[in-house]
């Protein structure tokens, strides 16, 4: 079953999202799949694909929305932070720099905030609205691309070797998650020639 859902996604035919032991029509299962497409759940998996491959982990998040259901929220590894020990808040804070400042949020185990935007991100984080939320969780969770190690590590005997070998592997990492979108594109079916011409030269844009 993995590895099918695997193939699927490969080739830009989506994946599936299915609750256990129930029906299609299950309303359950139902709102599940409206939550998903009303949030481009497809678009958001490559993007964390990308993402992920990048900069080592993704953090999802999910809010109650009108319109969707549930909204959900994708941020890289160096958006996220949790919160001090010292802090009254347990759950994560969220920096993304914008055109003009940064946004800030904070999801926790009680409530979600919002915090005032600056323009330095290194300033003090003002909390101007609180929501709390009945779920007694964070609402949210960290997605690590990291494969266990199985084998014993150690310093290397040629230092500069080792971190030549580090970037050459980070390049082909990028490469790697530039490819997935690019392959895993559907497939050409024109018959015509230049128009199929035209669509891969705009894939390699």
């Amino acid at each position: 079953h993995y590895l099918r859902e695997v193939e699927r996604f490969s080739l830009d035919r989506g994946v599936t999202w299915d609750l256990e032991d129930v029906d299609h029509d299950d309303p359950r299962q139902v709102l599940l799949g409206e939550v998903l497409t009303k949030n481009y759940a497809d678009g958001l998996l490559y993007s964390a694909l990308e993402r992920g491959t990048i900069t080592g982990a993704v953090y999802w998040f999910f809010r109650p929305d009108q319109e969707r259901y549930y909204r959900l929220y994708l941020y890289d590894n160096h958006e996220v932070q949790a919160y001090p020990d010292d802090s009254e808040h347990k759950g994560f804070m969220v920096q993304v720099k914008g055109q003009r400042d940064y946004q800030r949020w904070g999801f926790t185990d009680k409530a979600y905030l919002e915090y005032e935007p600056t323009i330095n991100p290194n300033s003090e984080w003002k909390e101007r609205l609180a929501t709390p939320h009945p779920y007694g969780m964070v609402p949210g969770v960290k997605v690590l691309n990291k494969v266990r190690s199985h084998n014993f590590e150690g310093l290397p005997s040629f230092d500069w070797a080792a971190v030549e070998m580090a970037i050459e592997i980070c390049a082909q990492l990028l490469s790697s998650a530039a490819n997935y979108t690019y392959f895993g594109g559907p497939f050409l079916v024109s018959s015509d020639k230049d128009e199929t011409l035209k669509e891969l030269l705009s894939r390699s844009q």
